[in-house]
């Protein structure tokens, strides 16, 4: 099992160092289905909590290595607040605490899995 591990991480390291642009593609696009799939689980009043989450790709070189990240937020105030609590009044049967890190948690196997198969179709071009 380590050997599995070892391999995905050295092919990650590799895709972020030589093809950021590549990482940062994958990321976006698994970004925006981390924020549709947390909107189905947002708690609905008014919307604007729905509506506020978003996703945000940076590429960054700290010290000549490529760096990429991808961040999910939700821009309103009462958003952590809305998060973290177990919901005591479910005002939708799909709404959630926790509403962007299920999302996130559930499609990290894929995000890997997409790089891994980037740097595999890389590497034999």
């Amino acid at each position: 099992m380590s050997s599995d591990f070892e391999t995905a991480r050295e092919s990650i390291e590799r895709m972020v160092r030589n093809h950021p642009e590549n990482v940062a593609r994958i990321l976006a696009n698994h970004g925006g289905k981390i924020e549709t799939r947390a909107a189905v689980l947002t708690p609905v009043d008014t919307g604007l909590l729905m509506r506020a989450t978003q996703y945000h790709v940076a590429s960054i070189d700290a010290y000549g290595h490529g760096e990429v990240s991808l961040t999910v937020e939700n821009r309103m105030v009462y958003a952590h607040y809305q998060h973290e609590r177990k919901l005591n009044h479910p005002n939708k049967p799909t709404a959630r605490d926790h509403f962007i890190s299920i999302p996130f948690e559930k499609e990290i196997p894929a995000i890997i899995d997409d790089i891994i198969q980037t740097d595999i179709k890389e590497a034999t071009q």
